[in-house]
């Protein structure tokens, strides 16, 4: 349903740069209508294509001790709904719940041999699959998928063989010592940090307003910096999926942003994130600001992300988001770096996820083209 528009000299050309915008999005198109300023050259098509249903939200709530209690509810009409089935549904079973996942797509659900869990939601149930094995695998057991769902209650499934867990020994908790939870605040980025009792930690999974990234652990103790969203957001993080911490809740006291770009990466390297502008600007690390408002307010040069940009006021025309490999900095084993890109239009109302993999540095990709009209 995501719609494009172009214009040029000609109907002609007008007609190929549209369906090139179009085709960015990374959706089939097609032509609906063509018209110019003259009034000629009238027409749109009489078989338009059949735009997707509302969206609909779903949410999955587990317990923090990773006991194999769950809870999963979907094709709810809005995120607060959801989460809230879900969260009420888990705590009938157990007292320790928390929300792992909300999501408007499809999600995968896998553990490990020593019970450690770990959910992905991706545009596809084959993508989000292959998302949680590869995160779960992380965690250094064997891993076996245990159930997929989508938001609007398509695709759900659970195996009928479950693995079998070895419980852990040791122990570990993750708490949130910064910021503090009421926080009200005017910044747009603010510092999040927190510690580990797990001497064998190296990262957590921070969930920010139900979107997880992957922050790295220095002797116990971890800090990143949080980009926020208009109003209440929502802070947690867990450790390997075993233990969770304190939510917080941050009210963020900004402006509601047209154009909001998050970019994270998994562990050490500088990854660096664009966006051109319909007026020719370039806003990245080197030219963080624009005469249209466009700003990159965290440009971080070692590991995990952030990078982040923002635009109150979107002008008119066409965008474009690149990711590109800066260095590998300090990291081990390879130079492939996997990526993601969260994009929010309008005030947070279009939200898109993105990911990907960098080879080396040098590499770059082209995560998203939209249009404001």
């Amino acid at each position: 349903g995501r719609s494009s528009i172009s214009w040029r000299d000609t109907v002609a050309a007008a007609e190929s740069a549209v369906i090139e915008s179009c085709r960015a999005t990374g959706g089939d198109c097609q032509l609906e209508m063509t018209f110019c300023a003259d009034g000629s050259n009238r027409w749109t098509t009489e078989t338009p294509i059949v735009l997707p249903p509302p969206e609909v939200w779903a949410a999955f709530a587990s317990s923090a001790a990773d006991s194999g209690t769950w809870s999963r509810r979907y094709n709810y009409s809005s995120r607060q709904e959801a989460e809230a089935a879900a969260l009420e549904g888990c705590q009938g079973l157990a007292e320790d719940c928390t929300i792992r996942a909300a999501f408007t797509s499809c999600a995968a659900y896998a553990r490990d041999t020593r019970g450690r869990s770990s959910i992905s939601w991706r545009d596809t149930v084959a993508a989000a699959e292959s998302a949680v094995i590869e995160r779960c695998r992380a965690t250094g057991g064997d891993c076996q998928l245990e159930m997929t769902f989508c938001a609007d209650g398509s695709n759900r499934w659970t195996t009928e063989t479950p693995m079998v867990v070895e419980r852990e020994t040791r122990t570990g908790r993750v708490t949130l010592t910064e910021p503090r939870s009421g926080l009200v605040t005017r910044e747009r980025v603010i510092p999040v940090a927190g510690e580990v009792t797990d001497p064998g930690a190296e990262r957590i999974t921070l969930v920010v307003n139900g979107e997880e990234r992957q922050v790295s652990v220095d002797n116990g103790r971890f800090r990143t910096m949080v980009p926020l969203v208009r109003g209440q957001n929502s802070i947690q993080a867990f450790l390997n999926s075993t233990a969770f911490s304190n939510r917080v809740t941050v009210e963020a006291d900004v402006v509601a942003a047209d154009v909001w770009i998050e970019l994270t990466w998994d562990g050490p390297a500088d990854i660096d994130l664009h966006l051109y502008l319909p007026n020719g600007e370039h806003v990245y690390y080197r030219d963080p600001g624009s005469s249209a408002g466009a700003e990159l307010d965290v440009d971080n040069r070692e590991r995990d992300g952030p990078e982040h940009i923002t635009m109150t006021q979107a002008i008119r025309g066409e965008y474009r988001v690149v990711v590109r490999y800066y260095a590998r900095g300090g990291r081990a084993g390879g130079d492939q770096v996997p990526w993601q890109v969260l994009v929010r239009l309008s005030g947070g109302q279009v939200a898109e996820r993105y990911s990907g993999v960098l080879n080396r540095p040098g590499d770059e990709t082209v995560v998203d083209t939209f249009v404001f009209r």
